[in-house]
């Protein structure tokens, strides 16, 4: 027991910064919008990831919830609407794959439910007992044989 606390005692402060990034990527925390806005360009989260790599460093548990807690900043970044002109204009990729949704909408065709109600041809065939053809490879030219 002493040991551990022996060990503990050193890394005092991984375990703190650890706690508190669970907590950031277990509770829905509200990103700021200027923090947000910074995120979610392509620099913002290359920053991000690069810092959480550098958490890796500290230790395999910071390390793998400071992945964790970054992927969850950029994810909610990426959602935060800005209420700025500029970016009214300019799709998110949230509106972007609603848009492309609506549009990828497809009514099941005659076609395709035929198709998924028939079993392939594969499964119906049943093992030829006694053919009468027999098959003969032709010349394989130097070519080990079957």
């Amino acid at each position: 027991m002493r040991n551990l606390l022996k060990s503990l005692k050193g890394k005092g402060h991984n375990y703190v910064l650890a706690l508190l990034l669970a907590l950031f990527a277990a509770f829905p925390v509200q990103i700021p919008d200027t923090l947000a806005e910074m995120v979610n360009t392509v620099m913002g989260q290359r920053v991000v990831v690069i810092i959480a790599l550098c958490l890796l460093k500290r230790g395999p548990v910071v390390g793998s919830v400071g992945l964790l807690a970054a992927y969850e900043l950029i994810k909610r970044s990426s959602f935060k609407v800005v209420k700025e002109p500029r970016h009214r204009f300019i799709p998110s990729e949230a509106k972007k794959v609603a848009h492309l949704n609506k549009y990828n909408q497809f009514p099941v065709t005659v076609e395709e439910m035929v198709i998924a109600k028939q079993i392939p041809y594969v499964f119906n065939r049943k093992p030829v007992g006694n053919s009468i053809y027999k098959p003969v490879q032709d010349s394989v030219h130097a070519a080990a044989r079957l």
